[in-house]
This record gives C-alpha cells, sequence and structure tokens, in this order.
C-alpha cells in the first residue's frame, strides 16, 4: 500500500472495531496525455497485519468518520483559489467543496480538495474500491483530514495532498 492507517476504530451497526485501512495512491494519465495525477482508492480493510505500507500511520485511539463537505459553495474555481484552503478548509474536516460554474472536464485538480458541482448527488460512503475521502478524530478533536488518499495532519498543518478529485 501506498498509505496503511493501523488501528483505526470504526463504528458499525452500534459496536466498534479496529482496522487497518490499506489506500493505494494510483498515478493516472490524462486524457491528453501529458500530465498525470493521483486517484486515492481504498484498496484493503480489516487485519492487515501482514502487509506493510510506503508510509504508515499508527491511529491507535482515533475513529474513521464520514467525510464532511464544505457548507458554503463557491461560485467558481478561481474564487476557490483565493482562500486558504488549508486554514479554512481541510483544518476543518472538509473533503469536499461545491462550486456553482461549470467544471472543466478534468478529472483533477492541483488544488488540495475535492470539488463537486453543486447539483451534484455524490455518496460519501467508506468502502472498497472507492475514493479514500474521511476524517480521523481523536476524543472528538479532528487529527487527519484525508482527502483522495492523502492526509493533512490538522496538529502540525502539514499538508501531504497531492491532488483533489473532481466529480461530476
Amino acid at each position: 500500500f501506498d498509505l496503511l492507517l493501523r488501528n483505526v476504530t470504526t463504528v458499525n451497526d452500534g459496536k466498534e472495531y479496529l482496522i487497518d485501512i490499506g489506500i493505494n495512491q494510483n498515478e493516472e494519465g490524462t486524457s491528453n496525455n501529458r500530465d498525470f495525477y493521483f486517484d486515492g482508492v481504498i484498496e484493503d480493510v480489516g487485519d492487515l497485519s501482514t502487509f506493510y505500507g510506503y508510509d504508515e500511520i499508527d491511529c491507535k485511539g482515533m475513529k474513521l468518520e464520514q467525510a464532511k463537505i464544505y457548507p458554503e459553495t463557491f461560485a467558481s474555481i478561481n474564487e476557490l483559489k483565493k482562500i486558504d484552503i488549508q486554514k479554512k478548509i481541510l483544518a476543518n474536516g472538509y473533503s469536499f467543496v461545491k462550486v456553482d460554474s461549470t467544471i472543466t472536464e478534468d478529472k483533477f485538480t492541483l488544488l488540495p480538495i475535492n470539488i463537486i458541482k453543486r447539483n451534484s448527488d455524490i455518496k460519501m460512503e467508506f468502502k472498497l474500491d472507492e475514493p479514500a475521502n474521511f476524517i480521523l478524530t481523536e476524543n472528538d478533536e479532528l487529527i487527519f483530514t484525508c482527502v483522495n488518499g492523502f492526509l493533512y495532519d490538522v496538529r502540525s498543518q502539514k499538508n501531504y495532498i497531492k491532488n483533489g478529485r473532481i466529480f461530476k
């Protein structure tokens, strides 16, 4: 795995479970093959003690929670570029923003956030072979925001997010 999160607490049907999360950050070519982007996908979940990750984080005491959409809608991607995404959006646990204007045909953005069209009906489920977007909390305090399989560390304010995805 490119990123292996160990000892994450998750809740299913009211019961807590301890799991490991294996994420691969697949490199994909653009339609014109002149550039590439990363597509972070949940590859495996469960007891991954016999596996290794290029980056591994012990998440003991941390709880997996659903990704969130920033409540404010931006008029355009250019408007979004004017704000401090790390401090205003990522540090508050948001993995997605909504944009009003026509979204480009690209599948990714170099911004460290996922972008969705204002009226888009996106399902943010945590499951295998789906995009890796979620948050990790400890004692109700936000620790990591995961965007497209990359982490933003809220405590240190370190941003490891290579690119966000554009969902239409």
